[in-house]
């Protein structure tokens, strides 16, 4: 039997004790042997959320499956997983249970792409290419033949797991042109504030442009995710605290009118799509809403952007209505 590791990190003593008491009474319940140990091999880091020291080492953790022992009313999008205080066995097998298959799916996607053998090629003065500081650009992903392309589209209405249900979102291919997203989230947030607070179509534009190419290349959940919050948050700006007067000077002509309400509904339509990525990525591993925080976080954002769409739409409708019966 398979025995994997747990690592401990900044979790005190008193958490320690109850921790390794319910991993014993849980192993005749597991689908394979796990131990708490310090040193070696990690397949599973567990961090303490009540000490600042537990929060900071998940603040870096990069590579690897994680879990947050947290108090009940407690969350965090960094985590993989949850576990809940005080700890109960089942809480903890459904974890385990969980990591244990989401760490057979990260190591058989490296076992199915190693790395490409180097050749060496005599050297070439290059040009020095260019690039912001803020910007990435993105290679264009390989054309796939068309039997390819229709078995891959198949395969996302199968369930990875032979507990979950199937799970058809729709979701954009990748690009086959290359595109330039803004990768980061400190140099989004720089580029956002340098937009013009004074004209909300220039700014919805720009967002939207950015927005478009970021939801059409792969890119790692959490980082999707930062980035995500960040194109969200003037949202609630544009559909709820817009200047009266200006929203009754755009609907004194109404095609201006139904130019822009079909712009924002765009862009937050644009945002939905964006969630749904990190949903379909997350489901694709087999990982489940309930044990894992950015898989949940995911469907809480993108039924709440679907839910706004739908109310901007409505009420952008009732004002052309009612301003047609006047």
């Amino acid at each position: 039997m398979t025995t994997f590791r747990i690592k401990l990190c900044g979790i005190n003593n008193i958490d320690k004790a109850p921790l390794n008491s319910v991993l014993q009474l849980s192993d005749s319940r597991l689908n394979s042997e796990w131990q708490v140990s310090q040193s070696g091999q990690v397949d599973l880091f567990v961090y303490g959320l009540d000490r600042e020291e537990g929060r900071s080492m998940l603040r870096q953790h990069r590579r690897g499956v994680s879990a947050a022992l947290a108090q009940k009313n407690q969350t965090n999008a960094l985590a993989n997983f949850i576990i809940k205080k005080p700890i109960r066995t089942k809480q903890l097998v459904e974890v385990l249970n969980a990591a244990e298959e989401q760490i057979k799916v990260m190591a058989a996607e490296q076992t199915e792409k190693p790395p490409a053998p180097k050749t060496i090629s005599s050297p070439k003065k290059a040009k020095p290419k260019t690039k912001t500081v803020d910007e990435t650009i993105h290679k264009p992903a390989k054309k796939t033949s068309f039997l390819g392309s229709i078995s891959k589209h198949l395969s996302r209405r199968k369930s990875p797991v032979y507990d979950l249900p199937a799970l058809a979102l729709y979701v954009p291919p990748e690009s086959d042109t290359k595109l330039t997203i803004i990768s980061e989230a400190k140099a989004l947030t720089k580029w956002i504030k340098t937009l013009p607070k004074d004209d909300d179509k220039a700014t919805i534009d720009a967002l939207l442009e950015k927005l478009i190419s970021l939801n059409r290349v792969a890119m790692a959940a959490e980082n999707r995710l930062a980035l995500l919050e960040l194109y969200r948050e003037p949202i609630n700006d544009f559909v709820f605290n817009r200047d009266i007067g200006a929203v009754k000077l755009e609907m004194s002509d109404p095609a201006v009118f139904k130019s822009k309400v079909k712009q924002l509904n765009t862009y937050i339509e644009e945002l939905a799509l964006g969630y749904k990525l990190v949903i379909m990525q997350a489901y694709q591993q087999g990982l489940r809403p309930r044990l894992n925080t950015p898989f949940l976080f995911a469907i809480i954002r993108a039924t709440e952007s679907i839910s706004l769409l739908m109310i901007h739409a409505f009420s952008a409708l009732s004002e052309l209505a009612n301003r047609g019966r006047a």
